[in-house]
């Protein structure tokens, strides 16, 4: 053909490394020698695949640093620019970074894997978008799976404990409680927390101090659904003792300790009439008398319950005869 500096070829299908051959003739019909080289053929993209974040995976994690890694694979010419872009996105439910509404978080990188990045926020979800080109022009897109930063403790931090069963008191949640030992019961703790990032993994009940004491589950108990609860059952002159109760999210963060201490009460309240005083007497013409008294509770549960109820007797020369309810009364309870 005609001399050119350049000519159309068309190479033989299939990719693969092809030979291209060409000699010259001048116009004195001199030939030179065969020349060639060498054309890559390659149609096919490259492949990408996520090894850290896995796709379609979650990690959560309280670390703010992270290492993004993949492998990849030109397929017939080598991987020529990379491009990995950062996308960020609050957390849209405990635990799951599905539904995000995630937009592009700082510049892009070209480097090879592995890509270390830190400045990670908590309470966010990260996700990464490679684009792959090869030497051909050929490209791949892949998106890695999600990385949950949480850097906080569940809440409430300690978890609240509130205390129920019979023969037992707790005047607030997280308060002192109160069991009276001879009632031979049982006292149910039930814990709450949660976690608006990363979920909550567990509550555990640990380190029951006192002796005549008999935990359901044994402790330490590791409750991973709510209710969280823990039985804790008495007899036979249990001693007053303490428990300790702390949370943990799916981030491996652990709450402080709640310490709820368990107090014996064996005390019965007790009572003092101040007018009309014990043991006296009081005459007077009205039919009407102011009644005060004290009361207390020695045990420090406090009195739970007051019930006045009002007795007679028959008046003869002066002396007060023998006393019976008067029905006539109705038991006026604490004001």
């Amino acid at each position: 053909q005609t001399y050119a500096t350049s000519a159309g070829w068309t190479l033989s299908p299939g990719d693969a490394t092809k030979i291209v051959y060409a000699q010259f003739r001048d116009l004195n019909l001199n030939v030179s020698a065969t020349v060639s080289d060498t054309i890559v053929l390659d149609t096919v993209n490259p492949t990408l695949d996520f090894a850290t974040p896995n796709e379609l995976t979650t990690a959560i994690q309280s670390s703010t640093s992270y290492t993004v890694a993949w492998s990849e694979n030109g397929t017939g010419s080598p991987i020529v620019v990379r491009d990995l872009q950062r996308y960020v996105a609050p957390i849209p439910a405990p635990g799951s970074c599905t539904g995000g509404a995630f937009v592009e978080d700082g510049a892009s990188s070209g480097a090879v894997s592995p890509v270390i990045v830190s400045g990670l926020v908590g309470g966010k979800c990260y996700v990464w978008i490679q684009i792959l080109f090869d030497a051909a022009g050929n490209y791949a897109v892949g998106e890695s799976g999600a990385v949950l930063v949480d850097t906080t403790a569940g809440a409430p931090s300690p978890p609240d404990v509130d205390a129920t069963g019979g023969g037992v008191f707790q005047p607030a949640t997280n308060g002192t409680v109160f069991f009276r030992p001879s009632a031979a019961s049982t006292i149910t703790l039930d814990a709450w927390a949660a976690d608006a990032e990363s979920g909550l993994s567990y509550v555990r009940f640990q380190t029951l101090s006192g002796t005549g004491w008999t935990p359901t589950p044994a402790l330490p108990n590791t409750d991973s659904g709510a209710p969280y609860t823990q039985n804790v059952a008495f007899s036979g002159g249990p001693s007053s003792g303490s428990i300790q109760v702390l949370s943990r999210n799916n981030a491996g963060i652990d709450s402080a300790i709640r310490t709820v201490t368990l107090t014996a009460d064996s005390s019965a309240p007790t009572a003092d009439f101040t007018t009309p005083d014990e043991p006296t007497t009081t005459s007077q013409p009205s039919d009407a008398v102011a009644v005060t008294w004290t009361e207390s509770d020695g045990g420090g549960a406090g009195v739970a319950s007051t019930s006045l109820l009002r007795q007679k007797a028959t008046l003869s020369d002066s002396v007060c005869g023998a006393f019976a309810d008067d029905p006539a009364f109705s038991a006026v309870p604490d004001p």
